[in-house]
């Protein structure tokens, strides 16, 4: 972890500083602090302050959980049977869609009033998982009769046959 979220923060500002890039923006992560008991948490926060050692004026951008067509935070919700589930699920997110962290970055990449700032980019709702997972069951009729995984947007990589021969044997049992 240290060495993802530290050292190749460090390399990153320090060649950035090298070369005399006009603009340094830091996306770090929700909860980032350098005293969290999380070593994710923890190298996240220490890795920003390394950033704004090397280059003071640094914008640091910390997104929420994004979701996205296939993204992990969904795909994690989707999982039927996962150890330690009921304590994923009493967590409560504030959930933004990665288009508008990407729209958000290109703003701040745009305005220079912005540099030396931290930005916490959150969704307008607060969820827990149990609720975010409820929603998408509605949604992708999971546990229902006929469900069949591609739905929620998984990809199979079969021949037309395979795929056939799946529905033909999830249609008998």
């Amino acid at each position: 972890m240290a060495d993802a979220n530290i050292e190749g923060s460090r390399r990153i500002a320090e060649a950035a500083k090298k070369y005399g890039v006009p603009r340094f923006i830091q996306v770090s992560s929700y909860n980032a602090d350098p005293k969290s008991k999380s070593v994710f948490f923890a190298t996240k926060g220490i890795a920003e302050e390394v950033v704004r050692d090397i280059i003071p004026d640094s914008t640091i951008v910390r997104p929420a959980p994004m979701y996205y067509r296939n993204s992990p935070f969904l795909n994690e919700l989707f999982t039927l049977t996962k150890p330690g589930g009921n304590i994923l699920l009493k967590q409560s997110v504030y959930p933004t869609h990665a288009l508008q962290v990407a729209q958000a970055l290109e703003k701040i990449g745009y305005d220079d009033s912005t540099a030396g700032k931290t930005y916490e980019l959150y969704g307008p709702e607060k969820y827990s998982k149990a609720e975010l997972r409820e929603m998408l069951k509605y949604i992708t009729h999971i546990g229902m009769y006929g469900f069949f995984p591609a739905a929620i947007g998984y990809d199979f990589p079969l021949p037309e046959f395979g795929a056939k021969l799946w529905c033909w044997v999830n249609e008998k049992i």
